[in-house]
């Protein structure tokens, strides 16, 4: 019989701990009760949650029968947690502090795990010493709802600030012409340099919009200067972007101060305003590159290694062809000059875009300056996308309340939930993935952002996960509004949106998802915002061939033109989705202390329900398109609030704490202990 003990007085943290092999023979595979342990697979961490402390055990699958924690004279069973292809899972639950070792039992072998690695005896010992120590979990400073939108494809708040670009900009010419939105400075259409003409001044407008959904914290794309749609290329991080408030300001700018221009100034009360309105706002910050237009590296291209500027970039070999450009040269020589020099410089670079070098001290406190200048308002905090080591000076250095970075984005979620609902991984893989997820406090778990494709597309095409959610998606990604191909797929939509809110401490929000919106056409998922109040859209299209297989079931809606080989559609936001979520927001915000808690899978033999179990509330969801009838455990004292669409209270016929629960195709019902 195998048995895992822990030896345990005192921690803090997580770690990696080196391992050794001391047997000879190596079964083929792992198997409970074999009497051998796979020494090398065994590793654990620590996870905080609600000021409680979480020893997260990992074992190779089906190796051990059982982990046992023993801390003064207490001798604690390890609780199995999930499981995924290579791996078994197990946890316990402290809520005091400890030092601790491992002894590792396996019939009449005897093994010690410490901070050296494996030992065959138990002399000299190095215990695990960390002490409590929990970290706020600033998650919790969001609040239940987060909003997340791109500025530029959000509302058009004032079209007389629309760029007088396109979005590659037209600086060299020294003004700013107007010219096709889609073409890029050399004339050049691509998708990627749509405009559309969002701006700040349309996201205060829409501040009612807003509340009116309950929102507690609303994330905005990088509002920094840039020509760029969404503004991840910054020119300048001391500037709000004068196309986004008062388009005249890209006169006043000054690259070599930090003055505030008047749309800093404007976006400093939108801050401020949406405070006062209890909505805090955060910003996101790109550091993984900058704009070929970012002022410092535009004296570069000018001065050559005489630029103040040079060490701000990996510039690794200046070429015979470059040629210092006089100060006073302008139009289109001096675009051409800048473009020759570009050519003739090696750097480091994302797509041709320079990296800066976040090393150097003058950066540094370039980076600084630039984002404390928003510390005096009411900004909650920011989103730094960049080098860890630049991530963590920022951190040290600034006073928001809030600082993000990609590490607490959990995009896992989604992955296995539509994995589940293409019936790629089975019930079990499933749950046992996303409810591992609930221990990893520091995540925000979202279904849809600017790198994945809409999840409503998503669950009718068969990519799982786009990365890069580009333009050219195979040719037989279908476009189609999801709806009027497959009307089921919004219940199963309804379904993830719901395990998104019962898992995740935050009901993260992609802007448009909460109206149904679907991808497929706009690459790195801009797709404008739906304002059918305010505006008449054109119908989408698609080419035909993609559906000749499924035509017959297209919706009545979709003209079919088979003399250009198209398909069209209406553009129009789902009332359903939209009312749904609202009835969500809801239900996080009331039953949140309930929610804050981890997950017990109830165990179901059919394969398409979902049981799960937390404090006073029981989950029940029939992912089939079925109808069906289970017999749940329950308390006498138990009710329906919330079923499918519907926030009512519904009375259960309880016969010893036992209901038979009739289910309908695609159910979700929520029980609660009163």
């Amino acid at each position: 019989m195998k048995k895992i003990i822990l030896l345990l007085l005192l921690f803090s943290g997580c770690f990696s701990v080196k391992k050794q092999n001391f047997d000879k023979f190596v079964p083929k595979n792992s198997k409970k009760g074999d009497g051998y342990i796979f020494e090398n697979n065994l590793s654990h961490k620590i996870e905080y949650k609600n000021n409680n402390i979480y020893i997260i055990f990992k074992t190779k699958k089906n190796d051990i029968e059982n982990v046992y924690l023993i801390t003064d004279n207490q001798k604690l069973k390890l609780k199995y947690l999930s499981s995924d292809r290579l791996n078994d899972y197990y946890y316990i639950n402290l809520e005091k502090s400890i030092e601790y070792y491992f002894e590792i039992i396996d019939g009449n072998l005897i093994r010690f795990y410490d901070k050296t690695g494996i030992k065959k005896e138990n002399n000299n010992i190095e215990k695990f010493k960390l002490e409590k120590n929990i970290q706020e979990n600033n998650l919790k400073i969001l609040g239940d709802v987060i909003y997340k939108l791109e500025i530029d494809s959000f509302y058009n708040g004032d079209r007389r600030n629309d760029p007088k670009y396109n979005a590659k900009g037209n600086f060299y010419n020294e003004k700013f012409n107007v010219t096709d939105f889609e073409e890029n400075i050399d004339n050049i259409r691509e998708i990627d340099n749509i405009i559309y003409g969002g701006d700040l001044i349309g996201v205060n407008k829409k501040r009612n919009y807003f509340k009116g959904l309950n929102i507690d914290t609303v994330e905005l794309s990088s509002p920094f200067i840039s020509f760029s749609a969404d503004k991840s290329d910054v020119i300048d991080y001391r500037y709000i972007s004068p196309n986004y408030f008062d388009i005249n300001d890209f006169k006043n700018i000054d690259f070599e101060k930090n003055i505030y221009t008047n749309s800093d100034k404007d976006f400093i009360k939108l801050i401020n305003d949406f405070y006062e309105n209890n909505i805090n706002i955060i910003i996101d910050v790109n550091l993984n590159y900058v704009s070929e237009y970012f002022f410092a590296f535009l004296d570069v291209v000018e001065n050559g290694k005489d630029s103040k500027y040079f060490d701000w970039f990996y510039i690794y070999e200046i070429k015979k062809g470059f040629k210092k450009i006089d100060k006073d040269l302008t139009g289109e020589i001096k675009k051409e000059r800048i473009i020759s020099n570009i050519k003739n410089m090696k750097f480091k670079n994302t797509l041709g875009k320079p990296i800066l070098n976040v090393q150097n001290e003058e950066v540094k406190k370039y980076l600084l300056t630039a984002l404390k200048k928003w510390e005096n308002s009411k900004l909650l905090g920011i989103r730094i996308s960049g080098d860890k080591e630049i991530i963590a000076y920022l951190k040290e250095n600034l006073n928001y309340k809030i600082i993000l970075s990609d590490e607490n984005t959990n995009y896992n979620f989604v992955i296995n939930s539509l994995k589940f609902y293409k019936n790629k991984i089975s019930k079990m893989e499933y749950l046992s993935n996303i409810i591992f997820n609930e221990f990893l406090d520091n995540k925000i778990d979202i279904i849809s952002d600017e790198y994945t494709e809409r999840v409503y597309s998503a669950l009718i095409n068969n990519n799982i996960y786009d990365n890069n959610n580009k333009s050219i998606k195979g040719d037989n990604f279908l476009e189609i509004r999801p709806d009027l191909i497959l009307e089921d797929k919004i219940n199963e939509l309804k379904q993830i949106i719901f395990l998104q809110m019962w898992l995740g401490k935050n009901l993260d929000i992609y802007y448009g998802d909460e109206k149904g919106m679907w991808g497929g056409d706009i690459p790195r998922n801009r797709k404008a915002m739906l304002w059918e109040e305010e505006y008449i859209y054109l119908d989408e299209s698609d080419d035909l061939f993609k559906y000749e297989k499924i035509k017959a079931k297209l919706n009545e809606k979709v003209i079919i033109d088979e003399v250009n080989k198209k398909i069209y559609y209406k553009v129009i936001s789902n009332d359903k989705i939209f009312n749904y979520y609202k009835e969500i927001i809801k239900l996080k915000k009331e039953l949140k202390n309930s929610l804050d808690t981890i997950s017990k899978i109830i165990n179901s033999n059919d394969k398409d329900i979902i049981i799960l179990e937390k404090k006073d509330l029981k989950l029940v969801i029939n992912k089939s398109s079925k109808e069906k009838k289970i017999i749940l455990d329950v308390n006498k004292n138990s009710e329906i609030i919330f079923r499918n669409n519907l926030k009512n209270k519904e009375k259960l016929n309880i016969i010893d704490n036992k209901t038979e629960l009739k289910l309908n195709k695609y159910d979700i019902v929520l029980i609660k202990t009163f």
